[in-house]
Formats: structure tokens, sequence, C-alpha cells
């Protein structure tokens, strides 16, 4: 299991999206390793990337968070001062299919904010994490390095354990 703790208001984390992501999508997709995203709301010097990663929970609510996740990630490393603007989001939200008035309302309400909580919570109870080296990965629960070579020099090294799963749903 791979868990990538990250915020939107973090440049790092859009390379990450960008450049390390791609990679560990062939492991990914074939089912050898599953993926959490942690998404941290107070991470990074982006404005409002606040509101960014409850713009995400609240698409996660109507099964589109990966989507939304992509479009928050590509305008994050954009290069733009200010790319949550709530304009900005709503028009994400549009263009990875969302009713915008439905998903408006989630992301006005308070239901974004335990989820918010809980991630910040799993983060500060890992005694490895730190918010100032976004983003943070975690491969079967061990600290690895956020590039592509070491994540999957990591991934393959777990994979070739006897009995070794990196399977979510798998039990340890």
């Amino acid at each position: 299991q791979l868990a990538v703790f990250c915020g939107y208001g973090a440049a790092a984390c859009a390379d990450f999206q960008r450049e390390v992501f791609p990679a560990l999508l062939p492991v990914i997709a074939g089912g050898e390793a599953g993926l959490t995203f942690v998404p941290l709301a107070e991470a990074g010097t982006l404005p409002n990337g606040r509101n960014a990663a409850r713009a995400a929970v609240c698409a996660g609510e109507f099964y589109a968070f990966w989507p939304m996740h992509e479009a928050l990630a590509e305008a994050a490393g954009a290069g733009s001062d200010a790319p949550f603007e709530p304009a900005a989001l709503r028009e994400m939200a549009e263009g990875v299919g969302l009713d915008t008035d439905i998903w408006q309302e989630c992301l006005l309400s308070d239901r974004p904010d335990p989820v918010l909580a809980a991630a910040q919570d799993a983060a500060g109870a890992l005694s490895t994490f730190d918010g100032e080296r976004l983003p943070f990965v975690l491969v079967k629960g061990v600290a690895s390095l956020a590039d592509a070579e070491s994540l999957l020099a990591v991934v393959a090294q777990e994979l070739a354990r006897p009995e070794a799963t990196l399977d979510p749903e798998a039990t340890e």
C-alpha cells in the first residue's frame, strides 16, 4: 500500500503528480499496489489550498476525486499565483463533469472538514512525518523518498518479499 500525504497548496505536490505519479500508475493499475492520497489542507504556500482540498473531498462524494485531483494538480503546476480562486474551482468541477450546484453545496458546507481533520491527524500521528518536506510518501507504512526511481525500487523490494503484497485489502 502506498500513501501519499500532500497539499494542493504545495507546488512540490503538483510536481509529484506530474512527474512521479505516471511512473507509479502501471503498478497501481496492475493491482500490485494500492494508493491512498491523504489531502493536507494547510500544506503549502499557494493561496486557497484549503479550498482546493475541500473541492477534492466534495468531488469524492460524487466518485470524481481523481479527476478533480488531477485538475487541481494541473492548476497548481500552471504557474498561476492564485490557481484555486472560487471561480476556477467551479470551472474545474464543471470540467470533470460534476453538477456544480450540488458540488458547491458540499463545498460551502462543513462536510469536508472531518475528512480533512482526519487526514491531518493521520499525518500528525506519524513520527516520521515532516510537513515541511512534501510530498510525504509511505510504502507499507515506511517513509520513502518521493522520486519515481526511489519509489519504484522500494515497491519492487516490497513485492519481492515472500508472501508480500501491497494490496490495500490484504491483512498483515
